[in-house]
């Protein structure tokens, strides 16, 4: 099950294993199996984070564009209102230019955002397979999100170890190394083979009549040979034991010490990739803790920065308007357009953080409710499996039992016993 082939016959050099040549031993096939699949769902793991962070990336780029927009509306709304006061005499003419300036840096402000909510509308594109001139807009419609999550690191620490693909691939590539080394320690072993052989001839002049027949000078020999070769008069047979020691084991123990490397190496890989998984377990943990953390000052510089503005579109209405706070309420409305940025990006951190972290446990395919699986057989195989079924259950002889008459009136529909002999029962 270790080797590469199975040894070939002693006596017929032209009889070859069956499988081709530099093909690995079934079980190092396995597990070669098992690395191409733990490799497959890493790929995947990596495209779901790569998938979740870029959308909720686009939802932080529209709530971007909404606060720049909304700044966008609020200097034109005070731009007016200072066009109004400087032709009435009330306010000084630069602070019409100000207010021209905060206009200007709101409308440069959406053109920026319009661009990002665009780019991070292509790489989510990218990400799904889709085309980026399909005339429709990709829109994110899942709320977010908020409730905190407090993880226990002990539990996600033994989800990591378990679930991650990377600790697979680690792990099998350590068990390969291993079945080599014991394929390299057979080296150093004898090689010792039975063989056997038995031949059956047939002697004669012809291939039919007589058995035997007399020649010209008066003997009697062998005439028909099928006759003689069936009686099995003529034949040979031969059995031993072949043995094949080494002299010297160079080369057996010098392919036994690069094993024995190679899966030292195997197994330094496979902690380090242990150690780095836990690590970044940490880091992750620690991130879900902090990105939740910063949504609250964020929220509530924003509610206050909006209570400020609120007041003071109060008392504009109510023409208690003071011109040295003017410069004051501009810098809000800077300050309100990114603080409203700012609590949506954290948002986003927040959910991408939580996507990372159950993608340093390995669990993020569960956690986007995806799964994997083999689809069906090709229709050749599937083919080939009925007709080995057919031909197993062919073998299994059905006795039939003869036809019992009750004396009873039959029942509307008789059907005939058929059983299996008691030898072939289950």
């Amino acid at each position: 099950q270790l080797a590469s082939s199975h040894p070939t016959s002693l006596l017929i050099s032209n009889l070859q294993a069956s499988g081709g040549s530099g093909v690995e031993g079934i079980l190092i096939t396995r597990i070669r199996f098992e690395e191409i699949k733990a490799a497959f769902e890493t790929h995947v793991n990596y495209m779901l984070l790569n998938v979740e962070a870029a959308y909720w990336n686009l939802y932080s780029a529209y709530y971007t564009l909404y606060a720049q927009e909304e700044g966008l509306r609020q200097s034109f709304d005070g731009y007016r209102f200072t066009f109004a006061r400087v032709e009435a005499g009330q306010d000084p003419p630069q602070n019409l230019q100000q207010a021209r300036a905060q206009f200007e840096l709101f409308r440069g402000n959406v053109y920026r955002a319009r661009g990002s909510v665009l780019e991070s509308e292509r790489q989510l594109r990218g990400l799904l397979g889709f085309r980026s001139d399909d005339n429709t807009r990709i829109v994110p419609i899942d709320e977010p999100n908020l409730a905190q999550m407090r993880p226990d690191f002990y539990e996600s620490a033994n989800e990591a170890m378990q679930f991650r693909p990377e600790l697979t691939v680690a792990r099998n590539d350590l068990k390969a190394q291993q079945f080599n080394m014991i394929l390299a320690k057979n080296l150093r072993r004898p090689d010792i083979r039975f063989f056997s052989s038995y031949d059956m001839a047939g002697i004669g002049t012809s291939l039919d009549g007589p058995e035997f027949v007399t020649n010209a000078s008066g003997q009697i020999q062998n005439g028909n040979a099928f006759r003689n070769f069936a009686t099995n008069q003529f034949n040979s047979w031969q059995f031993g034991l072949r043995a094949d020691i080494p002299i010297g084991f160079r080369d057996a123990n010098a392919q036994v010490r690069q094993a024995q490397l190679a899966m030292t190496r195997s197994y330094y890989q496979l902690r380090d990739t242990e150690m780095k998984t836990l690590e970044y377990l940490v880091s992750q943990h620690r991130a879900v803790y902090q990105t939740h953390a910063l949504i609250a000052p964020a929220k509530s510089r924003r509610e206050a920065l909006q209570v400020f503005v609120a007041k003071t579109k109060e008392l504009i209405n109510v023409g208690k308007w003071d011109s040295t706070v003017f410069f004051n309420y501009l810098q809000v409305q800077r300050d309100l357009a990114q603080s409203i940025a700012d609590e949506f990006s954290a948002v986003a951190n927040y959910n991408i953080a939580l996507a990372q972290l159950e993608f340093s446990k390995g669990t993020i395919m569960r956690y986007n409710n995806v799964s994997l699986s083999e689809g069906p057989l090709p229709e050749h195989v599937a083919k080939r499996a009925q007709d080995h079924f057919r031909e197993r259950t062919a073998a299994v002889k059905m006795h039939e039992r003869a036809e019992f008459h009750s004396p009873f009136p039959p029942e509307p529909r008789d059907r005939k016993s058929t059983r299996l002999n008691s030898s072939h029962r289950t």
